[in-house]
């Protein structure tokens, strides 16, 4: 982009700044008028601000930098061992819409620097010839398709390359796409899917919004497609897989791409880089608005809480007491994304592919918001008891309305609270403890010899009697009475290490939607302050997937599995880190955190205070052990800043 071009993109976001730049143009220091530019478009106007809406194009042109990769492409293409063959199938359906979009999306095929491919077209009935496009290595099927799905049989049969890229009407692939997959295959040559990154189209064609997308992760993928709009499969996979049913025409490849990746021995690898550009004919699946609503509320899973508080005292003597309404938000917060109506189009026929995958496991799947779709694994009968660990800390009235809540609030029936306290408690705690300890749902644990959090999380796990253990703040207050049943549908699962909830604050944004490890080289909030009504970045908040690390201030955990990772360790991280040790241990062990944004609960600030005098060796030990200063966190992309919780463009 030219000097003024980028000048003038910048003066309405930051005057000052392009006004400087402008003096030191002028004075003929080139080199500072454009750093100057670049820092006034990326960078928000103060702290804690969202980025510039210019920060992707600053991105493009100082980090992606594509004319350089496609001018060093010769050259590192003739040092490959193999140069494979690649097909992109590409289905032609009719409309004026579709015409423009086909036309834009063969113009950018046309400009692939990789040679080695082919296009297979498949025509909709409804096309009429003749074919009006001058496109290299085209392969016209010869016969028509009725549906997406029909396409891919029909160009399967003309077909020659040993990888398949099907692609959509509306996606643009980069001049790059087909080179980058054909580098990542020189050192994944036996991958059965590779995926990459893609943004979106803005106005006059402007990019926009890109989706920076983390390493393979199953639990997302079954929650949301993210693999679709820029994929490359084996040949041979699309092959057994076909034909597939009409109904699952307009979710063809997410179909496919659920049969492939379900086998254990399945290799999915991720190429980073921004690999196509979704038009706008064709962006339901990734917008920040709804495609479709989300359906009904959560089944009635779990027992009934029958009978009701005796009026002779309050819920804290009691073992049973009806759900009362959540806790209120502050004044002026928003609620959670309401319940909307049933889904249609795309996002329906994702949901038919979903249910169709996993008909044999015994998942109930729904809609979830903005376009996502809803798993709930089946629970036995019998899940077994949960004890629900928390440490009393300093106050008593946070303490009891988390207990308040739990005991009130929890629908599933089989859970125990298990308070661990310091030896010398202050006078109002030790008044609230010795009346909560009279409830039979209830245990105190006094603990002198306990020189901290995790301690204290500790000899309460010893003590409880539970077959889970559920590690909990005494900041927390139950909002959804299903969130211990959602948390256990995963918990109880072989391959799930610890399982976390959605946590928000009390103004109805994000304090915990996972943890990214390596963020401010130690351990991030995923989406820390996002408001909760809204999508957010891609709405990954929202959506269930594996995690490196949740938060001890909701974790759910298999007894076995938390002694088998040696619990917390309480002599390195007495007071923090610990649930990221702990989470790095299981996924050391080859089990997957997970996090399960069903189970929602209120997190109250804590009073302000200095933290503990040890948090500095603490975190210098989480560095020592794991190496966080530079640990790359396969969830986070590597172009996503490692400073910001928001998901923000590292520039």
């Amino acid at each position: 982009m030219s000097f003024y071009g980028a000048f003038f993109r910048t003066l309405f976001w930051r005057p000052r700044r392009a006004t400087q730049a402008l003096y030191w143009h002028a004075k003929g220091q080139a080199l500072r008028a454009r750093s100057l530019l670049r820092a006034g478009a990326a960078l928000p106007p103060q702290i804690g601000a969202p980025q510039s809406p210019h920060a992707y194009q600053v991105w493009i042109d100082t980090v992606e930098r594509r004319e350089k990769t496609i001018a060093q492409a010769p050259q590192t293409m003739a040092g490959w061992a193999s140069k494979p063959r690649l097909t992109v199938l590409l289905y032609q359906e009719p409309g004026a819409a579709a015409a423009g979009a086909f036309e834009r999306c063969v113009t950018a095929l046309s400009r692939q620097i990789y040679p080695h491919w082919e296009l297979v077209l498949v025509q909709s009935h409804e096309v009429q010839p003749p074919l009006a496009i001058d496109v290299p290595r085209l392969v016209l099927a010869p016969s028509r398709a009725a549906n997406a799905a029909a396409a891919l049989s029909i160009g399967m049969q003309s077909a020659s390359g040993s990888h398949i890229l099907p692609l959509a009407v509306g996606t643009r692939l980069a001049p790059t796409a087909l080179y980058h997959f054909a580098e990542a295959l020189q050192d994944n040559p036996e991958a059965d899917v590779l995926y990459g990154d893609h943004d979106h189209t803005g106005l006059m064609g402007l990019r926009r919004r890109p989706w920076l997308k983390p390493e393979w992760n199953r639990a997302m993928f079954l929650s949301q497609d993210y693999l679709s709009a820029a994929c490359l499969l084996r040949a041979e996979h699309l092959t057994a897989a076909l034909p597939l049913p009409p109904a699952l025409a307009e979710a063809a490849i997410y179909a496919i791409l659920l049969g492939v990746t379900a086998r254990e021995e399945a290799s999915v690898v991720h190429v980073p880089h921004i690999l196509a550009q979704i038009g706008k004919e064709d962006e339901r699946d990734t917008a920040d608005h709804p495609e479709t609503p989300e359906d009904s509320a959560e089944p009635d899973l779990a027992p009934a809480v029958e009978g009701a508080a005796s009026a002779a005292g309050s819920i804290e003597d009691l073992p049973v007491a009806p759900p009362p309404a959540a806790p209120p938000l502050e004044q002026g917060a928003e609620p959670p994304a309401p319940e909307q109506p049933a889904p249609v189009g795309r996002h329906a026929a994702r949901l038919a592919a979903l249910a169709r995958a996993l008909e044999h496991e015994g998942a109930t799947i729904s809609p979830g918001p903005w376009g996502t779709h809803r798993i709930e694994w089946a629970l036995p009968a019998d899940p077994g008891p949960v004890s629900i660990l928390i440490p009393a800390g300093q106050k008593a009235e946070p303490l009891r309305r988390c207990v308040l809540s739990l005991l009130g609030s929890t629908r599933y029936q089989q859970s125990h609270v298990v308070i661990a306290s310091h030896g010398m408690p202050g006078p109002e705690m030790e008044r609230y403890l010795g009346r909560i300890a009279q409830n039979p749902r209830v245990t105190v644990l006094r603990l002198a010899d306990a020189p901290g959090s995790a301690a204290l999380l500790n000899r309460a796990a010893r003590a409880a009697q539970g077959r889970f253990l559920c590690l909990m703040s005494p900041q927390v207050e139950v909002l959804d009475d299903l969130w211990l049943t959602a948390l256990l549908r995963h918990a109880i699962r072989a391959e799930t290490g610890a399982a976390g909830a959605r946590l928000l604050n009390r103004n109805g944004t994000i304090h915990h939607a996972g943890l990214v490890v390596g963020l401010g080289e130690g351990a991030g909030h995923a989406h820390r302050f996002q408001r909760d009504a809204e999508a957010g970045y891609f709405a990954q908040a929202h959506i269930t997937r594996h995690v490196t690390a949740v938060s001890s201030a909701c974790l759910l955990i298999a007894r076995e599995k938390f002694e088998a990772a040696g619990g917390l360790d309480e002599d390195a991280f007495a007071h923090a880190f610990h649930d990221v040790d702990l989470c790095l241990k299981l996924e050391q062990s080859g089990l997957r955190n997970i996090y399960v944004p069903e189970a929602l609960l209120l997190h109250h600030d804590a009073p302000a205070s200095r933290r503990p005098a040890r948090h500095g060796e603490e975190l210098a030990m989480l560095r020592t052990r794991w190496g966080t200063d530079t640990f790359r966190d396969p969830l986070h992309h590597r172009y996503l800043d490692r400073q910001s919780e928001r998901y923000e463009l590292s520039l």
